[in-house]
């Protein structure tokens, strides 16, 4: 930094050796326009960050495409962010990062969402505010006007905040995003229930205008002559602007090679193989195929076979003796023996998971824009309706669908029915536990049933809680399966970290008396009679059991995919809807990711245990009575289930529900 004759300081910003030719120069002086030393300095650094951040920009975009632009910038109106990344040879994520510096403005389009019309977010929203001005915006659908208030939206929305463009951009999946506004106003918009609808770098649109006039001050830096010499190739070159090198040469087996590879460390198993399984569905329904050729017409192509792949394709290939079946194989058999296709609904969902391959092969540079996109969306409005939201893809069960499950005799009596030998072997434990444990606490069936001992703590205060932690020292329990320490446990995602209060209708049934007999007789899991699985953990035998023999065989509920164990976390849900809580306690407690929506940052110091406790007592349910547990009787089966695993190959056999 230097001072003129006049006392104004400026700065010198020197310029890279490798851009030296086409900038043009050495260096570029730039003022401060401050007469003040220290107002000077503290100007001279946003300048020379803004140098720097110029400078990065320039070096890992397209020089040539910078100076002589693209006919796909000029006018108004709307583009998608990986169509304008590509007319300026970068990617879209350093793209959003320039436009968020610049404040520019993000869109999306919205598809008949479900939510509030906001006058007011300052009004109308509350803002938890502390002491140092750190800012949480709560949606509370009661201020919003309740359930009645709620419409669906169809158009284009501004993105509220630009820490979730930025999440958005960066992310290989989508970000849930719940709130955004009315362009060009900064007051009104329109709010979706946490987490909101899930937004992916492909469906981000960008003004033509914001992007052009980035170009514009990135082509400033050029010398005369290299953004003539840009301009002059440009106009001997088509008017279409050409694929990457990287898509002209790659073909569809190496796009789901490198997106399985590049994915494999951060999946679990299950997750893995229905990703691989997706995977071969597009390579042998498409082809092995140059990536430039896989248009709109060809998915729409892929979208009609994928109609004709048999229901429960597992068990097709099991029935007829063909486990390595490819998916023309499956259709032909499906079309021999005129077997059930796949539903509506499970059509869309593949759909939407290919979407999600080749959004991410936009975001690598490998593709210029994504075939799958809204594709099972339109799958499902041609059957009948808009796609439902995940909370509307199971259905919570009804009062007297309740009073049908909490009548078995383990429900009436405490304890299951014994054999004429007196073995339990058609009673466990976890038949009495799990449902209840998923109705007054929430819990995923995969969550409860991997419970430790040690999971169920006190507080300071003595209040019982659960802790649904990814903690794995010490707790090693796999039924003979080799594993490294702590891979028996599982959870959803990161915010299905959560403590949860026991319920105090679980306390007076005897729960915390069982937990210490449990510990009392050495056992180290709170359900120590399930097996493992490698694939979908502890929680599989537990599923087979209460869905296929307890719900199907033994209660006659038809096995639609409606009611199943996770109808029972819908009913907490819903119960937790009506109690009157704030929508970050209900978050917490549900286990989903709160609003991203924050003002300056992501800030709370969270609820105290018995502010929890209090939330998740007021919860009730129209049941039948049921008995306090028969602890004596439950540590008999757990060993009854023991011995038969010893028997059975560590695999107990289950005999009838009742």
């Amino acid at each position: 930094m230097q001072r003129r004759n006049s006392g104004v300081y400026f700065i010198r910003l020197c310029v890279p050796r490798r851009l030296q030719e086409a900038v043009g120069k050495r260096e570029i002086h730039r003022s401060t326009g401050c007469r003040d030393l220290r107002a000077a300095k503290i100007v001279a650094a946003d300048l020379a960050a803004e140098w720097h951040r110029a400078i990065e920009t320039v070096d890992l975009m397209d020089l040539s495409a910078i100076a002589a632009g693209s006919l796909q910038l000029l006018g108004d109106g709307h583009l998608p962010l990986v169509e304008a990344a590509l007319a300026l040879g970068t990617t879209p994520v350093l793209l959003a990062e320039r436009l968020i510096a610049r404040r520019a403005p993000f869109f999306v389009h919205a598809d008949g969402w479900l939510g509030w019309q906001v006058h007011d977010y300052e009004q109308q929203l509350e803002h938890l505010r502390d002491a140092q001005g750190l800012v949480e915006v709560v949606i509370d659908e009661h201020k919003l006007g309740g359930l009645a208030a709620r419409t669906r939206y169809t158009g284009r929305l501004r993105i509220r905040f630009d820490e979730e463009i930025g999440a958005i951009a960066r992310a290989d999946a989508a970000v849930p995003v719940s709130q955004f506004l009315h362009w060009p106003s900064t007051e009104n918009g329109f709010v979706c229930d946490v987490p909101g609808p899930g937004i992916t770098t492909a469906m981000l649109e960008v003004r033509r205008g914001d992007v052009e006039a980035l170009r514009t001050s990135l082509a400033a830096l050029l010398a005369p002559e290299v953004r003539a010499a840009a301009t002059l190739g440009a106009a001997t070159k088509a008017a279409s602007v050409p694929l990457p090198p990287m898509g002209k040469e790659r073909t569809v087996t190496d796009l789901t090679v490198e997106y399985l590879r590049r994915h494999e460390g951060a999946w679990k198993p299950d997750q893995l193989r229905r990703r691989k399984d997706q995977c071969d569905l597009l390579v042998e329904l498409v082809g092995d195929i140059r990536l430039a050729k896989v248009d709109r017409l060809a998915l729409r192509e892929l979208a009609d076979q994928i109609a004709r792949i048999p229901d429960e394709r597992h068990n097709v290939r099991r029935k007829y003796k063909s486990p390595a079946a490819t998916f023309p194989e499956l259709i032909a058999l499906a079309d021999q023996h005129d077997l059930p296709r796949l539903t509506t609904q499970a059509q869309a969902r593949l759909l939407d998971s290919l979407a999600e391959i080749f959004a991410w092969a936009v975001r690598e540079t490998m593709m210029i824009q994504n075939p799958a996109t809204g594709l099972g969306g339109e799958l499902l409005k041609k059957a009948g309706g808009p796609k439902a939201k995940a909370s509307q893809q199971r259905d919570a069960f009804s009062s007297a669908e309740l009073d049908l499950i909490f009548s078995a005799p383990w429900f009436q009596n405490g304890v299951g029915q014994r054999t004429p030998k007196g073995k339990f072997y058609a009673y466990r434990p976890h038949y009495y536990w799990l449902p209840l444990l998923a109705l007054f606490g929430g819990g995923r069936l995969n969550e409860l049933s991997q419970l430790y001992l040690n999971d169920i703590r006190l507080d300071d205060s003595g209040i019982a809680y659960f802790d649904f932690n990814l903690e794995g020292e010490g707790k090693m329990d796999l039924d003979g399966i080799e594993k490294s320490a702590g891979t028996d446990k599982s959870l959803k995602t990161i915010n299905s970290q959560r403590m949860i209060p026991v319920h105090a209708y679980l306390l007076e049934r005897g729960f915390l008396k069982y937990v210490n007999a449990l510990r009392d007789a050495g056992h180290t899991r709170l359900f120590p009679e399930l097996s493992f699985d490698e694939t979908k953990g502890y929680g599989k035998a537990a599923g087979k059991w209460f869905n296929e023999r307890y719900l199907g065989a033994e209660l006659k509920i038809p096995r639609d995919g409606r009611r199943t164990f996770h109808s029972l976390r819908h009913n907490f849900a819903t119960a937790l809807g009506a109690s009157g809580l704030r929508t970050t306690l209900k978050s917490d407690l549900m286990g989903h990711s709160r609003s991203k929506t924050l003002v300056e940052s992501r800030y709370d110091k969270g609820a105290s245990m018995k502010v929890l406790a209090d939330g998740i007592n007021g919860l009730s349910y129209p049941l039948p009575s049921i008995a306090t547990f028969n602890v004596e009787a439950g540590l008999e089966a757990i060993q009854h289930a023991l011995e038969l695993k010893a028997v059975h190959g560590k695999k107990p056999r289950l005999e009838a529900s009742i």
